[in-house]
């Protein structure tokens, strides 16, 4: 489970979410040929959205997720936070 619950904009601004793999920063590649999506992110474009991580992982590593909130302000500025997922191995 992912949450942007405490996201705020002084100026009342509305915020918008977009959630997403960074696979670059991790230690586990988990992309396939077969889907193109190296993990899928239900409701990326929500404050609170959640993903599972893949299975059959040989060594143990990180997977980072980002956090892109953005107002709707003139001109419009974002925020970047990052989760970083440990895994074991399975």
């Amino acid at each position: 489970m992912l949450s942007a619950a405490g996201s705020s904009n002084p100026d009342g601004n509305r915020l918008s979410y977009i959630w997403f793999y960074y696979p670059e920063a991790g230690t586990l590649s988990v992309a396939t040929g077969r889907s193109g999506e190296p993990v899928a992110i239900e409701n990326a474009n929500a404050r609170d959205a959640s993903f599972i991580v893949p299975k059959n992982f040989l060594k143990p590593g990180t997977m980072h997720i980002i956090l892109a909130v953005t107002d709707d302000g003139t001109p419009a500025l974002s925020r970047y936070r990052r989760v970083i997922v440990s895994v074991a191995a399975t």
